[in-house]
């Protein structure tokens, strides 16, 4: 038996609360319980100097390949 499980049978004798074990070893985290920020990646389509479109996916690859498709149908170059 570990220590920690010794020490938690200990104060609940004296009448002591304590966390839970699942709190304790770290797997179960109180703070880790809401959604999950999800990556987005942004690709600019210049026109010149100026930004003339923003593509924003969470799909890099796909990005990619749509922004390099706005280019050839902005620029002409098909």
């Amino acid at each position: 038996m570990s220590a920690l499980r010794r020490r938690a049978r200990r104060l609940r004798r004296r009448g002591t609360g304590v966390a839970p074990l699942a709190g304790v070893d770290g797997s179960s985290d109180p703070t880790n319980d809401g959604p999950q920020q999800e990556i987005i990646y942004r690709f600019a389509v210049n026109r010149g100097m100026a930004v003339a479109l923003v593509i924003e996916t969470p799909d890099w690859y796909s990005g990619l390949l749509q922004s390099a498709l706005a280019r050839v149908r902005i620029e002409g170059q098909n």
